[in-house]
């Protein structure tokens, strides 16, 4: 959205901080756990979660009704313009996100749901 030529209502906010902002785009994914393990990820079993190893740093959530919820932080790295930026999910960005399952949670790492992109300044 433009507001009178001086730019999008994002530039606009972050005209106004003290601080140099950067938005990148995210991808999170739901992942389905196995069914010998279903019950593991739990939300009164699983806890939400943060891990670094040195693919990058992945965050998590317990399992909901499309499956554990997982991203890695900064994601491909991708500066975007806040309003405008491609929000169509590749199978390179479920494969990054699967690595973490694949190392550390691999009965997380079952048939995705529909990924969804985000964005985070």
């Amino acid at each position: 959205m433009r507001d009178r030529g001086r730019g999008t209502m994002a530039e606009i906010a972050a005209a106004q901080l003290p601080v140099p902002l950067r938005v990148t785009r995210q991808v999170l994914a739901w992942f389905e756990p196995a069914d010998h393990a279903r019950a593991r990820f739990a939300a009164e079993r699983f806890p939400v979660f943060l891990l670094e190893n040195g693919d990058g740093v992945f965050y998590g959530f317990p399992a909901d009704a499309d499956g554990v919820k997982v991203a890695k932080h900064h994601h491909l790295d991708e500066a975007v313009d806040a309003d405008h930026y491609d929000r169509a999910i590749s199978a390179t960005d479920e494969a990054v996100i699967r690595i973490a399952l694949k190392a550390h949670l691999p009965d997380a790492d079952g048939r995705s749901s529909p990924p969804k992109p985000a964005f985070t300044p």
